[in-house]
């Protein structure tokens, strides 16, 4: 048997006042869960017990069930203030009223969360995606604009849903990869982007960006020449990654430029170049050996998962041929 809302308390929009949690219920597509391990928000819930009021109200909106038509009111704002009541025990909370429909919602939700660190960056382009799909005549400037952010800001997050999910949940909205490189490994297709996903943590952003051009080249080779890009066999080129300004400054000119050992004037300003591109000799060596090294722990990674399915797949073999046996009354 369903137990029946209490009767909602009369609200006018733009009314605060208490209402009890049962009548409220959380917003299935809140912008950032509550995390109820983390220390900030541990943190809010000593600080609520120790004042033992809210210093700003939740806020809802009215909405009807569909399946029962039984009226409740949804909450919009406040996820956390909400969730640390609910285990402090309250049994009423400060909440304002509002008519707000879903894309005034989640708009007021992007904005309202866009300069907080906690916020995670896969999470807003989820919810930048929906916003299209809700108001499709909406173009990304104008969206940019609605939220107030830079629309550049936009398109690195809404990029971020061409990742495979599991990338974006695991590592982005974790931090193991920064947004930056995840906004470049977006632009790798799905199939290649599990390949990159070491590199995109531990390689700041000018090598990652390389690194990516690169792969993005090799698969327009490919492509060229009428093979699949996902099995075309990767092969090293050094990648033109410039040295830091201040390497370049303090650089011993003549022994980079090797000069007595140039024909021309002409090559000692390619080599110098190729230097400073970290194109010369020692660093396409360096280059060339962190890509090897790269590749056999690929190549160990993917012995080590075979072995461990094997080994998966004969456990559960084992464990059912003892239910045979068992079922069988088999010694």
């Amino acid at each position: 048997m369903t137990t029946k809302l209490p009767k909602l308390p009369k609200m006018k929009p733009g009314d605060t006042q208490n209402v009890p949690l049962e009548c409220i219920r959380p917003n299935l597509v809140a912008l950032r869960p509550a995390e109820l391990e983390s220390d900030e928000f541990q943190e809010l819930k000593t600080s609520i017990k120790q004042l033992g009021e809210l210093l700003q109200p939740v806020r809802i909106r009215p909405q009807t069930d569909e399946a029962s038509g039984e009226a409740y009111f949804e909450l919009i704002d406040g996820l956390q203030r909400y969730t640390a009541v609910t285990q402090l025990g309250w049994e009423t909370i400060p909440a304002k009223l509002t008519t707000a429909d879903d894309e005034r919602v989640l708009i007021e939700q992007i904005a309202a969360n866009a300069a907080r660190v906690q916020t995670k960056p896969a999470a807003y382009g989820r919810q930048l995606l929906r916003l299209l799909e809700i108001n499709p005549a909406m173009t990304v400037e104008q969206l940019a604009q609605t939220v107030g952010m830079s629309t550049a800001w936009v398109n690195s997050r809404l990029a971020l849903n061409k990742l495979v999910p599991q990338i974006g949940s695991d590592f982005v909205d974790t931090e193991a990869i920064s947004a930056s490189n995840a906004y470049q490994l977006a632009r790798l297709p799905q199939d290649q982007q599990l390949d990159y996903v070491e590199q995109a943590q531990t390689d700041n952003t000018t090598d990652f960006t390389a690194a990516v051009n690169q792969k993005l080249k090799a698969n327009r080779a490919a492509r060229r020449q009428g093979q699949d890009p996902a099995k075309a066999r990767a092969a090293f080129e050094p990648v033109p990654t410039l040295r830091k300004a201040a390497d370049v400054k303090n650089a011993d000119v003549k022994a980079v430029v090797q000069y007595a050992e140039q024909d021309t004037a002409a090559a000692g300003v390619v080599a110098a170049l190729n230097w400073v591109l970290q194109l010369d000799k020692d660093s396409v060596a360096a280059q060339k050996e962190r890509w090897e090294l790269r590749r056999r722990e690929k190549a160990e990674q993917q012995i080590a998962n075979q072995k461990e399915r094997a080994e998966e797949m004969a456990k559960k073999a084992a464990e059912r041929a003892a239910e045979l046996k068992k079922e069988l009354g088999i010694a």
